[in-house]
């Protein structure tokens, strides 16, 4: 029963970073994005939940974003979310996006920002 508990917490901790991640640039303090990628960098389902929540947020990137992602990284539109979501937990877990680039991908104000974030990050 606790092993399933921490396994949850675990999840729910990744999806808030992944969250943080798509809303404008306000929603984290640098303490909690600092939390969240040593999270990523010791916990494997930490990281699988934050993909897996970067993956559905990804998704909901507009077709015309996604598809030029898709052309400019010569990748299919069906692997766009999860190359780019694979490409973002490895750049914050290996501190190739920083608090301060994350704050300034997400300081415009549009949430749906995981695309551009994978791109600065990469």
């Amino acid at each position: 029963m606790r092993k399933s508990d921490d396994r949850l917490h675990m999840i729910r901790s990744a999806a808030l970073i992944v969250i943080g991640l798509s809303v404008a640039g306000c929603g984290m303090s640098r303490e909690s994005y600092e939390v969240g990628q040593a999270q990523m960098r010791s916990s494997p389902a930490f990281r699988q939940g934050a993909m897996e929540t970067c993956i559905n947020d990804a998704d909901r990137a507009p077709a015309e974003e996604r598809k030029r992602f898709a052309a400019r990284h010569r990748i299919p539109t069906r692997d766009v979310s999860r190359t780019a979501c694979r490409r973002l937990v490895n750049a914050i877990a290996q501190n190739r996006l920083t608090y301060e680039k994350y704050r300034e991908v997400f300081s415009s104000g549009d949430g749906s920002k995981v695309l551009q974030a994978a791109e600065a990050a990469y």
